[in-house]
């Protein structure tokens, strides 16, 4: 099922539009697996949180000090946010704990990074 969605974004102390978009709009029907623990590095916004939540995925946000020092066996999988090696920088020391991660099993998920260097 497909179909779309107008969007409109107003000045919030005025009613003069800024934008007005149509999207397009894609029915999936997902399932999640029982007892899956997420653990996620969030960015610069909530739309990881929200959108693990709208999945009804059980999801903990994670620092990077819980990266380099908690017991990350207890989750299946790991995501790091759109562009969360720019949002944590610090996140980088815990690499090697990120691959041990996945050495013993987790699946990690990073979304695209890139460096203030990159074009586009």
């Amino acid at each position: 099922m497909s179909g779309s969605a107008e969007f409109s974004i107003k000045a919030l102390d005025s009613t003069d539009l800024i934008t007005k978009r149509t999207v397009p709009v894609v029915y999936s029907a997902t399932r999640v697996v029982q007892n899956l623990r997420v653990g996620y590095v969030p960015s610069f916004d909530q739309t990881l949180e929200h959108s693990l939540a709208a999945l009804g995925v059980s999801a903990k946000a994670l620092t990077a000090d819980e990266i380099k020092s908690a017991d990350l066996s207890i989750y299946n999988t790991i995501i790091i946010d759109n562009r969360g090696y720019e949002a944590h920088p610090e996140l980088i020391a815990a690499n090697s704990r990120l691959l041990n991660f996945v050495q013993a099993g987790g699946t990690l998920i990073v979304f695209y990074t890139k460096t203030t260097n990159e074009p586009g």
